[in-house]
């Protein structure tokens, strides 16, 4: 039982310094080592572009995007059901804190393939995430 609490919370927690370590807000060009790529457009709308987005494996919160943010990093492979989550931007309150939020999106790695996936907010309420090309 705990072999398997502490793969299920260290995990996750590996993942997270691994996207934090390769990614900043001005890299553009793959590092060599990351396997993923995830962006966030720059919005026009202003209250879109104030709102942070949160993308999560599962109930695990991977890392944090501002507008206009790329980051990259390093997915074992596997299945991964990721979702962006976030306030409202429209009806801010500190009891909001993830009421606007995407599908479940399913993302399978495959070893030596790249992805790239894109995070946008939805025509209605909510995110959405989508994968932008395959490599």
């Amino acid at each position: 039982m705990f072999k398997s609490l502490f793969h299920y919370s260290i995990i996750p927690i590996f993942l997270l310094l691994l996207v934090s370590c390769i990614s900043g807000p001005s890299a553009q060009e793959r590092p060599p080592n990351a396997n993923i790529q995830i962006t966030r457009p720059t919005s026009t709308a202003k209250v879109i572009a104030g709102t942070q987005v949160t993308i999560r494996s599962g109930r695990v919160p991977m890392l944090a995007m501002k507008d206009g943010e790329t980051r990259f990093g390093v997915l074992e492979p596997g299945k991964y059901i990721l979702t962006a989550v976030s306030v409202d931007p429209y009806n801010f309150s500190e009891y909001s804190a993830s009421t606007w939020s995407s599908a479940p999106f399913e993302l399978l790695i495959e070893k030596d393939k790249n992805y790239s996936l894109e995070v946008i907010p939805g025509p209605e309420t909510g995110w959405i995430i989508r994968q932008v090309q395959e490599e």
